[in-house]
């Protein structure tokens, strides 16, 4: 298991830039460069022969124990890994905070347009639906939705 002493024997971690940079040369850097590789959505980053998540090396770098839970992007930007940009979530508090998905029609978590031409405001709270109405005008369905994510999920509601 990778600790904090050994991260910080080959890695330097920026905080206000969110990068880790090599200490050392290794097989496919040079001491000085910035590291990690883009894969997927996040950054990944190897660490004698491993590989590891950037954000959660962040987390056991600046705290010294690995986060117990899902580590969220608080601005949802996957490759933003300031420690100031970072805490810990359950799996129901990071999906909370992600952002609409693509196919979304109206461009809004939550909000969909209903067969009867309105718009529907209907999130979910530990899997259970929370519905919060109907209303004629997306502006109003935005407020609606966001005034409900407020009060079920705190800090963690994206709005």
């Amino acid at each position: 298991m990778l600790t904090r002493q050994r991260l910080k024997e080959l890695l330097l971690y920026d905080p206000n830039i969110g990068l880790f940079m090599h200490l050392r040369s290794q097989a496919a850097a040079k001491a000085g460069d910035i590291a990690g590789t883009k894969r997927q959505k996040y950054c990944k980053i190897y660490v004698d022969g491993r590989p590891y998540f950037a954000h959660r090396l962040v987390w056991l770098y600046e705290y010294g124990v690995w986060p117990t839970k899902h580590i969220d992007h608080i601005n949802g930007n996957p490759m933003d890994n300031r420690i100031c940009n970072l805490r810990e979530a359950t799996v129901s508090q990071n999906q909370v905070n992600s952002a609409a998905k693509k196919h979304s029609k109206t461009g809004h978590r939550g909000i969909h347009m209903h067969k009867c031409g309105r718009y529907r405001v209907q999130l979910q709270k530990d899997g259970k639906p929370v519905h919060a109405g109907y209303f004629d005008t997306i502006e109003s369905a935005v407020i609606a939705r966001d005034n409900v994510y407020r009060k079920i999920h705190g800090e963690f509601a994206r709005l």
